[in-house]
């Protein structure tokens, strides 16, 4: 018997834990060693974590139909990471994160503007990943898509826009009620340029509307 299933809303709290249950549908390797990580005027980090190389993971993720200020936040907050490390290596000493290497950022969300996918092309420096989801209910059960919409990897020493692979669809079903999260300790790190937003660069973001007018205008 086929089951139906209809495309639903899901609530932020409700997908931050399908989310820290599941952090191999965002990024293979990735764990996650905390969540909602206050970062002064920067905002909340929804899930921080590491990579497989023990590399910093910046994870965000909106419910809202404007998500376009996740990314702006998501650089901030790379940023605060670069200057409070000296106090993230303390905090999680025993987790070996390489705070050497340049943050990953990965923002979730149910679909993202064109001014956003645009702006992260321009990022050339940065590794960013968008992904989008569709949460799906059926009479008692749901579920939950993931797909990866855009990658922008920065290779060591050029600006590169690398070209996204055909997106992965990976379902997982959503958590039990009442289940707990636990940290876990990633592998130790490999080393990577570090990589630094200049003022400069955050400019050139923040103006990213002008210049997709002139594009438009161009053509």
């Amino acid at each position: 018997m086929t089951t139906i299933y209809y495309r639903a809303q899901i609530d932020k709290e409700k997908l931050r834990e399908i989310i820290l249950k599941n952090p191999g549908c965002l990024l293979h390797g990735l764990n996650f060693i905390d969540q909602q990580l206050g970062t002064e005027e920067e905002g909340v980090i929804d899930c921080f974590g590491v990579d497989k190389t023990g590399g910093p993971v910046i994870v965000n993720f909106g419910v809202t139909d404007n998500n376009d200020q996740i990314l702006v936040d998501a650089l901030s907050q790379m940023q605060w990471l670069k200057k409070n490390e000296n106090f993230l290596k303390r905090l999680y000493l025993s987790e070996n994160v390489d705070f050497n290497q340049s943050p990953q950022i990965v923002i979730v969300a149910a679909s993202f503007s064109d001014k956003l996918k645009y702006a992260a092309k321009q990022l050339l420096w940065h590794d960013i990943r968008l992904i989008e989801y569709r949460y799906t209910v059926a009479a008692d059960k749901d579920a939950i898509i993931f797909e990866e919409v855009f990658y922008n990897k920065r290779a060591a020493g050029v600006r590169v826009n690398a070209a996204s692979p055909k997106p992965e669809l990976k379902e997982v079903l959503a958590p039990e009620p009442g289940a707990s999260f636990s940290p876990v300790q990633a592998d130790t790190a490999s080393e990577a340029e570090e990589i630094t937003l200049t003022p400069e660069e955050m400019a050139e973001f923040l103006d990213f509307d002008r210049a997709l007018d002139k594009e438009k205008t161009v053509e």
